[in-house]
């Protein structure tokens, strides 16, 4: 069933806030996260990320770049698209942007991810599906104003990126609580000093 783009446009916004946080984390720490001297450096990444067979499905362009230039000038842009599709400017674009730049920084550092940086990717992808720049975003701001914006309407794509992503949260759930319930530190209390 068709769906008004609200609440699509909310999780863009927040979601847009999340990865901005994130990126600007990886931007102030480049060296230690992507640099030469790394924990994981590039060529011992996309190593990591090979199949016996020699391929490499997890394919990120921050392999290929260690200098501390190139990398700074990478980050920008990374943080500046993040902005944009927090804003909800040229949002069908940067939409595409944020998932493959999103998906590049997750390939690289294996090893330094957390169920934040997965979910970030989760929310990138479905954000591509649905029309989240269709309100509360500088795209629609600036239509209205040029007097060329069209009467938002119900979307059957909304609808789909919005199920896609509750569904995708509740199966994250529910493998993440069968982890937890089948070992003891979660039963007896002491998990959550390992935190």
């Amino acid at each position: 069933k068709p769906d008004q783009p609200y609440t699509l446009a909310m999780v863009r916004i927040c979601g847009g806030a999340m990865l901005l946080y994130t990126h600007l984390v990886w931007a102030l720490n480049q060296q230690m996260f992507l640099g030469r001297e790394s924990w994981i450096n590039g060529p011992t990444a996309s190593l990591m990320n090979t199949t016996v067979d020699g391929r490499n499905y997890a394919w990120s362009y921050l392999y290929y770049v260690d200098s501390p230039l190139m990398l700074g000038l990478l980050n920008l842009a990374a943080v500046i698209v993040m902005f944009m599709l927090m804003i909800g400017f040229y949002t069908r674009v940067v939409s595409v942007l944020a998932f493959i730049i999103t998906l590049s920084y997750c390939h690289r550092l294996t090893g330094s991810l957390f169920g934040l940086d997965q979910v970030n990717a989760m929310m990138a992808t479905y954000l591509m599906v649905g029309p989240s720049g269709a309100v509360y975003s500088v795209d629609r701001w600036l239509a209205e104003r040029r007097g060329t914006a069209t009467p938002i309407v119900p979307s059957t794509m909304t609808t789909v990126a919005i199920r896609l992503l509750q569904l995708h949260m509740c199966v994250i759930y529910l493998f993440g609580g069968i982890g937890k319930a089948r070992g003891e530190l979660w039963w007896d209390g002491s998990a959550c000093w390992y935190a």
